[in-house]
């Protein structure tokens, strides 16, 4: 319940938009997100080789150290009112610019520009390992609240085998589309 106070997920005319349907809306975005991801990443080590791990191990590296410092980050944004879904947004373009790095050909050595690309490819596996704990614990607040909030509009927010049950359901149905992501991606970088 603590998740609930002070926190509103949208509503059309006073009345609760479904909440089943902003999951889904957020599963789509996911999938979509991380399919282009998913195939950047899995070209990354196989097509530059030395950079692709560079680049993964940039990444992985500040993933871990972010971690630990992304839900109170999170906290204090809401606590300063900046709107979570601006957040997520911002840290998702971080991403699409992981994605079209990748998406061009790496110069050849000793061609102009090599330098440039490699240090944009380096930064911006830096800023995706900074990005990418944020959006993920905003994900999870967010499916969360859906969860909690279409147990409320039942009247069940009480129950506690109730939410437990929209949560789970809620996750099911996002963890579905996420993995799907995966599949997709591979595919799209085997083809390539």
């Amino acid at each position: 319940r603590d998740l609930l106070q002070g926190h509103r997920l949208p509503t059309e005319a006073g009345t609760p938009v479904n909440h089943r349907r902003s999951v889904l809306a957020i599963s789509f975005s996911f999938l979509a997100l991380f399919a282009g991801y998913n195939a950047a990443q899995g070209l990354q080590s196989s097509v530059d080789g030395w950079l692709g791990f560079v680049n993964l191990g940039t990444l992985y590296f500040t993933f871990t150290v972010v971690s630990v410092g992304a839900p109170a980050l999170i906290q204090g944004l809401e606590a300063r009112g900046v709107p979570l879904c601006r957040v997520m947004l911002v840290t998702a373009l971080v991403y699409v610019g992981m994605i079209g790095v990748n998406a061009t050909a790496m110069p050849a050595p000793g061609a102009p520009g090599r330098t440039a690309f490699v240090a944009a490819n380096i930064f911006l596996s830096f800023l995706v390992g900074a990005a990418a704990p944020v959006l993920w614990t905003i994900q999870n607040l967010y499916v969360a609240r859906c969860a909690l909030k279409a147990a409320c509009c039942r009247g069940d927010s009480e129950s506690e085998v109730e939410v437990t049950r929209t949560t789970s359901a809620f996750n099911a149905l996002f963890y579905t589309f996420f993995q799907f992501s995966g599949a997709l991606g591979t595919g799209v970088s085997s083809v390539l």
